[in-house]
């Protein structure tokens, strides 16, 4: 996906700000539909220019979200237990661009990732030769 629009704060519209592409979807199995609160429901992985992989993206389903949905970027535990941020995006442009693109495209993409997982795991069940 081609994103070539933002707005600045003083409200003037800058061009070319990055593209993002080649947006993959890893599900991870549903937990009960009744639990509440965030769950991850599944990772991501984009491409920024052509030139930076960023990947273990979470997805979060949260209600309180705009989309029902928002990301998790990973951290790494140090030896001495403080845990730090691998990346995050550094301007509020920057975030609404990469949250809006990603969980527009996993809501596109959700119901035939989960239908393809499962006829997998129906096919596991019953057999590779059934």
């Amino acid at each position: 996906m081609l994103h070539d629009r933002s707005i600045t704060r003083n409200g003037r519209e800058k061009i070319n700000v990055f593209k993002i592409n080649k947006i993959h979807f890893n599900l991870l199995k549903r937990k009960r539909e009744e639990e509440s609160g965030p769950q991850l429901v599944a990772y991501a992985s984009f491409i920024i220019d052509d030139v930076l992989w960023v990947g273990s993206v979470g997805i979060i389903r949260d209600s309180k979200e705009p989309f029902g949905y928002k990301l998790k970027y990973p951290t790494r535990v140090a030896s001495y237990g403080a845990i730090r941020k691998c990346f995050v995006p550094i301007s509020f442009e920057a975030e609404n661009i990469l949250t809006e693109t990603i969980i527009k495209e996993f809501i596109l993409q959700y119901d035939k990732l989960r239908r393809r997982k499962e006829n997998f795991a129906e096919w596991l069940k019953n057999g590779k030769n059934a």
